[in-house]
């Protein structure tokens, strides 16, 4: 599974230039696996288990976590929280003899798919052409890998030999979704409306004093820049050869298709030259807009004049300048695939003389930038008076919201009041006006994809828990009105839809379980291992993860 997700990442082609900063910072072209063999430690970093740790583990691990964190999609709480967890398996790891042989490791990647040629075998010319391609020293990405796999191991043997679920525990969570309950609802409809709701001119200025987010803007900021469109570097790229044979060589399966009969045929590279010709010189072209805008960005670092305006530099240099609308951090002033680097870099402006006020190049694929800040608008609340109709209204809306929720309260009241008296719960519905339908049957199946029972979704979660006689503790608010229900009774469900059920429930129980084990070892195995750790475990997660963002 790894290594699928890990190649995933490795495809995506603006991982390129990260991973090169990666390997080059790393290992500084060392065999690493050397290195880590070897017993130079950093007398900064501490220990685990008595034992100093080595700078290269401990590098190892914090790259590749970064890595994940900035390619992968994964978030952490705390990142050197995680760097030591992880080094502390790792040692637990070698101390309990688990390891992966370089034999082991070959095997693994020569059976990834993504390294096999058009016949489904393992090719040592793709495997090399695709990490080159991303700037990957092989031994990089052995290492990482033997370490995931190690982790993996130690995972398995951890949640297998504590986690089980009771065989009772799975055919009751099996049931709450196959089971067919037959209900009793009754309805209450909201009869109120904010259009017929009165507030005071005080009751509008309470609700706006309470809801401040609803009034508010976050910081906006407004930025000069100069865009450099790959497009127009389109001209000055060449393309040679070598990087056409690499690029089918690496990227082969795109190149297969289905004939006759479902026969896999490869397309020859003559076929598709002009195809890849094109896709490696627009990517060139992507280098060489970004490589232009550092240039321009360079003078800005070379004359540190504080009178120096970003219009006067880019005249200068013979560049256009264009003036951005105030946006927020989740706005788009440019170009949707450029606009998350571009809002990135304009938030991280500084005001004032110093040089902070320009950035640096900002590469966002199709267009590079670079920009100077022109001003920010601080987050603040509205004032009342430019937002009092908007406050008006939703004051209005509070108000229809607050007062059927009072009613329902005292519906709810009386409901259980008549019960606990014995009577029927058809009968209490009735008694306070609400409409109410019998035998209904509904299934916790049956409220996925589109349905028109009101609330009908929360109606199948609660009753999953529930049994013949049972009554729903309270009402199920949606739009438009509430329901009350009663379970009037409780049959199974089809059984080749419980064993289907059930097989997927044991999986995501066991799974559920065995991550609550697996998180929770971890941290007792640092603590034991590193017995000054425990004011790492409760650190903030802000402490770290700048410093570790890549």
């Amino acid at each position: 599974m790894f290594i699928i997700k890990f190649n995933n990442m490795i495809r995506n082609k603006w991982v390129w230039g990260i991973f090169a900063t990666i390997v080059a910072v790393a290992f500084a072209g060392s065999d690493l696996t050397s290195c880590s063999n070897g017993n130079v430690a950093d007398e900064g970093l501490g220990s685990l288990g008595g034992e100093p740790v080595r700078r290269m583990d401990y590098e190892t691990v914090r790259r590749a976590i970064a890595f994940e964190i900035d390619n992968g999609g994964e978030t952490f709480d705390n990142v050197e929280r995680e760097i030591w967890l992880r080094l502390a398996a790792l040692k637990t790891a070698e101390k309990m003899g688990i390891a992966v042989s370089n034999e082991e490791l070959a095997r693994i990647v020569q059976s990834d798919p993504s390294f096999h040629d058009q016949n489904k075998v393992f090719n040592t010319a793709v495997y090399r052409a695709m990490l080159r391609n991303a700037n990957m020293e092989p031994v990089f990405y052995e290492e990482m890998l033997r370490r995931r796999v190690i982790l993996g191991r130690l995972e398995q043997l951890v949640t297998t030999s504590s986690v089980w679920v009771p065989p009772a525990t799975l055919d009751l969570k099996t049931r709450g979704y196959t089971d067919v309950f037959t209900l009793c609802t009754a309805v209450a409809s909201n009869a109120f409306t904010a259009a017929a709701m009165t507030v005071t001119d005080e009751e509008v200025r309470a609700f706006y004093d309470r809801h401040p987010d609803l009034y508010s803007l976050p910081e906006r900021r407004q930025v000069v820049y100069t865009p450099f469109k790959a497009k127009d570097y389109l001209d000055k790229v060449s393309v040679d050869e070598e990087e056409v044979l690499d690029f089918y060589d690496a990227n082969i399966s795109r190149f297969v298709f289905k004939g006759t009969n479902d026969v896999e045929t490869t397309k020859p590279l003559e076929d598709v030259r002009a195809e890849i010709e094109d896709e490696l010189a627009a990517e060139a072209s992507k280098r060489l807009a970004y490589r232009a805008a550092a240039e321009f960005s360079d003078v800005f670092y070379t004359n540190r004049s504080e009178t120096l305006t970003f219009e006067y530099a880019a005249a200068a240099a013979g560049h256009a300048v264009v003036t951005s609308r105030l946006f927020a951090a989740d706005g788009f002033p440019v170009i949707a695939e450029a606009s998350p680097p571009f809002v990135e870099a304009a938030f991280a402006l500084e005001p004032g003389p110093g040089i902070a006020r320009f950035s640096e190049a900002v590469n966002g694929g199709a267009e590079s930038y670079v920009m100077g800040l022109v001003t920010n608008v601080p987050a603040h609340v509205r004032p009342f008076e430019d937002v009092e109709q908007e406050a008006r209204n939703a004051a209005m809306a509070d108000a229809a919201d607050t007062a059927f929720r009072t009613q329902i309260d005292k519906i709810a009241d009386a409901m259980n009041l008549g019960l606990e008296a014995g009577k029927a719960f058809r009968d209490v519905a009735a008694e306070q006006n609400l409409v109410v339908s019998t035998n209904f049957t509904y299934s916790l199946m049956a409220s996925y994809g589109e349905t028109d029972v009101p609330g009908g979704r929360q109606i199948a979660t609660t009753m999953a828990s529930m049994g013949a006689g049972d009554v729903s503790r309270g009402p199920i608010l949606f739009p438009g009105g509430a329901v009350f229900f009663q379970i009037i009774d409780r049959q199974p469900g089809e059984k080749v839809m419980f064993d289907s059920i059930k097989n997927q429930a044991g999986g995501t129980m066991f799974s559920e379980s065995a991550n609550l084990v697996w998180t929770g070892w971890l941290e007792a195995n640092l603590t034991a291992m590193k017995p000054d750790a425990k004011g790492l475990l409760d650190a903030p997660a802000d402490a770290t993860e700048d410093e570790y963002a890549e």
